[in-house]
């Protein structure tokens, strides 16, 4: 018996030096996530913003496209002197119309 376990730990060492085991330490990896924290710190307030910018200008181009749409009904309405001319209540009340249609 004791045999054996003399012969199995001689193998064991053998086999440790021969084949050597490769793996990550704990602080390998825990310097690694760290160092991901910090990158992903620096750049995701960066990615709202352009996400929040992208929206607006998205949100602008939208009415934008809207307050044309209503121009140019108005103007194939009423004709381009109405518009010009500016005739106050007309023109808003043709604009409200104009855009609870689009």
């Amino acid at each position: 018996m004791a045999l054996n376990n003399c012969l199995l730990m001689v193998s064991e060492r053998v086999f440790f030096k021969t084949h050597k085991l490769k793996a990550f330490t704990l602080a390998e990896v825990l310097i690694t996530l760290v160092i991901i924290g910090v990158i992903a710190a620096m750049t995701i307030p960066t990615l709202m913003n352009n996400t929040n910018n992208q929206e607006l200008v998205s949100r602008l181009k939208k009415t934008y496209s809207e307050l044309s749409q209503a121009t140019n009904r108005i103007i194939a309405d009423e004709g381009l002197a109405q518009l010009i001319l500016g005739v106050g209540q007309l023109l808003q009340k043709r604009f409200i119309i104009c855009i609870k249609n689009i």
